[in-house]
C-alpha cells in the first residue's frame, strides 16, 4: 500500500516543494462539485482493495462517501451508498496543497 501512496501522490512531492505547503488531498473537478482522494484509512471495511477514503462533492446536494484504491494509470472509487464503481484517469488528478 506504500508503493500505492507514492503512485497517487509521489509526482505531487516532487513537483510542489515542502516548503510550498502538504499536499493533503488529489482533486479532480466535475461538471457539478468535484471528486477527492485522501490518504485516511477506508472506514468501510473491504475485500476490493478500496483502502483510502474519497469522495464526489455536488452542489446543492450531500457528499457521496467512498473508498478508492489506484492501479497504474486509473483509480477506482467505490461509492458506497450507491455501491457504483467509477473509474477516471489518475493524471485527471491534481494535488491541493495543505497550508
Amino acid at each position: 500500500m506504500q508503493l500505492l501512496k507514492l503512485c497517487v501522490l509521489g509526482a505531487a512531492l516532487a513537483v510542489f516543494p515542502a516548503a510550498a505547503g502538504q499536499v493533503n488531498e488529489m482533486v479532480m473537478p466535475t461538471e457539478v462539485g468535484e471528486i477527492v482522494l485522501t490518504l485516511e484509512e477506508c472506514p468501510v471495511k473491504n475485500d476490493y482493495g478500496f483502502n483510502y477514503y474519497g469522495y464526489a462533492t455536488e452542489k446543492g446536494a450531500d457528499n457521496h462517501f467512498g473508498c478508492w484504491n489506484a492501479d497504474n494509470a486509473i483509480v477506482q472509487i467505490w461509492f458506497i451508498n450507491e455501491n457504483v464503481v467509477g473509474i477516471y484517469k489518475k493524471e485527471l488528478f491534481k494535488p491541493r496543497l495543505g497550508v
